[in-house]
């Protein structure tokens, strides 16, 4: 059995530089109702209105880290290897912003879990579309995130790829 892991706060800072904060409810890309660093509202919380006077950051941070807290669970479970925290991180990122059953069907899984590290960017990059009016069109926002998901990845434990250019 692997180690448990638990997001750092390097992830922490990724999801919230990718996800953007909103203090309001607003509509995703897909129409739902979400808040904060992409909280994603519950029906619960639609119906009680949990969120008609905004949010501050620190509770956008506390929602999100409830929020990736099934994903860093599917990761520490589907996940039959060893991983370094870079590794960890990518996967629990693409898992959040997939989806837990989309991650455990995916290739970049069962590449991992076959230690076939340098196939898992490319794998990852597959998720990089939306639906729009009915049609899968690839999305910038998803391929960059794609993209950068790979590069922490494939980083050298220890290090963190710098996203600021």
């Amino acid at each position: 059995m692997q180690p448990r892991r638990q997001a750092d706060q390097n992830l922490i800072d990724f999801l919230e530089s990718m996800e953007g904060f909103r203090t309001t409810v607003y509509p995703d890309a897909a129409g739902l109702p979400t808040i904060g660093y992409g909280h994603l509202l519950s029906r619960s919380e639609i119906k009680k209105n949990a969120f008609a006077k905004g949010i501050t950051r620190a509770q956008g941070g506390i929602l999100l880290r409830k929020d990736i807290a099934n994903a860093v669970n599917a990761v520490n479970h589907y996940v039959t290897v060893s991983l370094n925290q870079n590794q960890f991180d990518a996967l629990v990122s693409f898992s959040f912003n997939i989806g837990v059953g989309a991650f455990q069907q995916s290739t970049a899984l069962r590449l991992v879990n076959q230690q076939n590290w340098p196939a898992v960017p490319g794998a990852l990059s597959l998720f990089n579309k939306i639906t729009a009016n009915g049609q899968k069109i690839v999305s910038k926002g998803l391929a960059l995130r794609r993209e950068k998901e790979g590069k922490i990845f494939i980083a050298p434990p220890g290090t963190w790829p710098d996203f600021s250019n």
